[in-house]
């Protein structure tokens, strides 16, 4: 099985879209990454090492394939602009076998990407806190 990248973005609220995918890793040992503390405690959990405050400069190809299974959730936009940009870092995750990242963006966003990856989107879910807005799932694999 290839290896994903979901991107978790829409208008929903930041809480259903970390819900939505706590509920995916249903329990899995996870390497979660927040830019901040404040989201330190929805995270808590068996099986779950949380690391906060790792800069993007500071992350590895080889640290992040050590795990099937990484959560991000970056602290603002602009943070998940500077993480997405990582363009190598993402490309080589999408070359391993059976691994699965989330990255969840506090809104809606709009993505290119290269002629080697091929996006798919899905609705997910409507959010359950808030009324009728949406969560989509935009899962990124290597062609």
């Amino acid at each position: 099985m290839k290896s994903k990248i979901h991107i978790i973005h829409g208008e929903g609220s930041l809480t259903d879209k970390r819900n939505h995918v706590l509920q995916q890793v249903n329990g899995n040992r996870s390497l979660i990454l927040l830019s901040e503390i404040d989201h330190y405690n929805q995270y808590e959990g068996f099986n779950r090492n949380i690391q906060v405050g790792l800069a993007s400069s500071q992350l590895e190809t080889e640290y992040l394939v050590k795990h099937n299974i990484i959560i991000v959730e970056p602290y603002d936009h602009s943070d998940f602009k500077a993480f997405m940009s990582l363009s190598g870092l993402l490309e080589e995750f999408l070359k391993t076998i059976g691994k699965e990242m989330y990255i969840i963006s506090s809104r809606d966003v709009k993505m290119s990407v290269s002629d080697k990856v091929e996006i798919k989107e899905n609705d997910v879910q409507r959010g359950e806190q808030s009324t009728n807005e949406s969560i989509k799932d935009a899962v990124l694999e290597i062609r």
